[in-house]
């Protein structure tokens, strides 16, 4: 059995570093992808298989996703990650920015549902044998940390293998300061060093997308709309998909109204047994009315499970109740459970 070195960076000459625990606790605030992610893990297929089932379901997207999914194109041949148009001119924009100043940006314009968070994480997936790539997770406005930790990514395993930052956020509105403040760092730091020190990559959902947005360069627009190459593969997957979860895949809501080119009739058909006219209605319909009005105006919010079991009702003190799933019947399969980016 191999021994298991731990987690590992990309350096600028293509060649990993491994990393201690030091470094991992020092950037809490980011969720790093390592450039060996999965590699030296023997992965549960049933957690696998229940983690793409999620995503199909409409679950966010997890980094279990695109390693499985790439496994699993390699083994058995299946079709590999849909990519959306977008994803080459985002690959090449990246390219570009190497080429330039310490700190960049570029956008990822997306319209709510579109799959623009699945597209940001698909490409980081891809890049993580090239660049240190991360994704913000921490709730902070504390800009001076968040710096000191990308810049603590950046220079990770000394002088001669530092490496360029592809920092996902989903939260335009800190970019700017964000920029300033690991501006600041480098400055304060004085770090030297002949390559771009972070590429930030906003994820910007936008509803009405307009002309002037398709002019600017370090835009790559992402809409609620079906090239006829990728409505080809959506149509290539249902095939696959369909073989391998025979029972669920008409409940794959998430993958099913893509594949229906965000098709509103889709939409009305799935949810045409919910009567929103009665005034007295069940918990449990008040809770999915609940979640279906604040996705509507943000999209992808959610609840905690305990906060919608406590909305439900305690169980029986003494010999407990039913599951989540089971106490949303016949509701299921418009729900979905997943866990959270710490873990709960």
């Amino acid at each position: 059995m191999a021994h298991n070195k731990g987690s590992s960076l990309s350096n600028a000459r293509g060649r990993e570093i491994y990393v201690g625990s030091q470094i991992r606790d020092s950037i809490s605030l980011l969720d790093v992808l390592y450039s060996n992610a999965f590699e030296e893990e023997d992965i549960d297929s049933a957690v696998a298989k229940k983690a793409e089932a999620d995503f199909y379901r409409g679950a966010p997207p997890q980094w279990l996703n695109f390693c499985w999914a790439e496994k699993a194109t390699s083994a058995i041949k299946t079709t590999p990650f849909i990519k959306r148009d977008g994803y080459t001119e985002l690959i090449q924009n990246i390219k570009k920015q190497l080429k330039g100043d310490l700190t960049s940006t570029m956008n990822l314009l997306h319209q709510p549902g579109s799959g623009g968070t699945t597209l940001a994480k698909q490409v980081l997936w891809d890049m993580r044998k090239k660049l240190r790539c991360a994704v913000l997770t921490g709730a902070t406005s504390d800009f001076t940390a968040i710096a000191k930790q990308v810049i603590h990514l950046f220079t990770a395993g000394s002088q001669g293998h530092q490496n360029t930052v592809l920092l996902l956020l989903n939260d335009v509105c800190i970019q700017k300061n964000l920029q300033d403040a690991i501006m600041k760092e480098i400055t304060d730091r004085n770090i030297t060093t002949h390559m771009p020190v972070v590429i930030i990559l906003n994820c910007v959902r936008k509803a009405v997308i307009k002309q002037e947005d398709h002019n600017k360069s370090r835009h790559v627009i992402l809409r609620a709309e079906l090239s006829e190459a990728e409505k080809q593969q959506f149509e290539e997957k249902q095939i696959e998909i369909s073989r391998s979860y025979s029972n669920e895949h008409k409940q794959f809501h998430g993958f099913n109204i893509m594949r229906e080119n965000f098709s509103g009739d889709y939409v009305k058909e799935t949810c045409a047994f919910l009567d929103v006219r009665k005034k007295r209605r069940p918990k449990k319909s008040q809770l999915l009315s609940f979640l279906s009005l604040v996705n509507a105006y943000v999209p992808g919010s959610h609840l905690l499970e305990s906060q919608c079991q406590a909305f439900l009702g305690p169980p029986d003190p003494i010999y407990g109740g039913p599951s989540f799933e089971q106490r949303m019947e016949p509701f299921t399969h418009l729900i979905v459970t997943f866990p959270s980016q710490q873990g709960q």
